[in-house]
């Protein structure tokens, strides 16, 4: 299980200050880059300007299996598929604190008439947090902690290994997942409105069947925020 510190306000407030701060001293020595295109940028920004101008206008909403709602800042489409790529699976981790400033925007605007208690994330299960070394979805949402000033909690825990959705057909996706996460502690849950967060929706039963676990242990509410959403391909 991971270990979380519980943080106030100020406390989160703090704590995102410095790591800008640390940033750009870093930023010397190792300069940080676009997660879109590469191109070294100013530190501490989220991208390089050409890319912000090339951001979607629009906020991408949707239902998680279930119907609880998710809001994502992109489609899972280029450059953006690449860079949660990067990041998910050739160790990127310094894109997280400039996906997680695109995806708190997402959440002010979409979830502006919410008041979440706690932020927590998909979790993975041992033999695949060993096998990678982080949880995508934990750092992500920590990050989203610092900046929306809302605690994170690690809140569910997987119990089975399952194959990834990614790999599996359609069709077998919402079995998949069936009963394979478990919640951390009914007591944290009571009466909660929890923010839930991943890298990436595709046929939503993931996030639904998380958010189902959570509201059945005591959650009043559960919103699912991800850096992309997959998108229906059209001829």
């Amino acid at each position: 299980m991971i270990q979380l510190k519980t943080y106030s306000n100020t406390e989160l407030s703090k704590r995102h200050r410095r790591k800008l701060f640390l940033r750009k001293v870093t930023a010397a020595v190792f300069p940080e880059r676009c997660p879109y295109c590469n191109k070294v940028i100013t530190p501490a920004l989220a991208c390089c300007i050409d890319c912000f101008e090339n951001f979607p206008e629009i906020t991408y909403e949707r239902m998680a299996f279930g119907g609880y709602p998710a809001v994502s800042p992109f489609a899972y489409i280029e450059p953006y598929d690449k860079a949660i790529k990067s990041f998910k699976f050739y160790d990127n981790l310094q894109s997280a604190p400039q996906f997680a400033e695109v995806m708190a925007e997402a959440v002010k605007k979409s979830y502006s008439h919410e008041d979440f208690d706690i932020i927590t994330f998909v979790p993975l299960h041992p033999n695949r947090l060993r096998e990678r070394g982080f949880n995508q979805s934990y750092i992500l949402a920590k990050e989203l902690s610092e900046l929306l000033l809302i605690p994170c909690d690690e809140l569910l825990i997987k119990t089975k290994d399952n194959p990834p959705q990614h790999k599996t057909e359609a069709k077998d996706r919402k079995k998949n997942v069936s009963g394979v996460y478990k919640a951390v502690s009914k007591d944290k849950l009571q009466n909660k409105r929890i923010l839930l967060v991943d890298d990436i929706i595709t046929s939503g039963h993931t996030l639904g069947e998380c958010a189902r676990v959570l509201v059945e242990n005591g959650a009043t509410r559960v919103c699912c925020v991800t850096f992309a959403t997959a998108v229906v391909k059209t001829t």
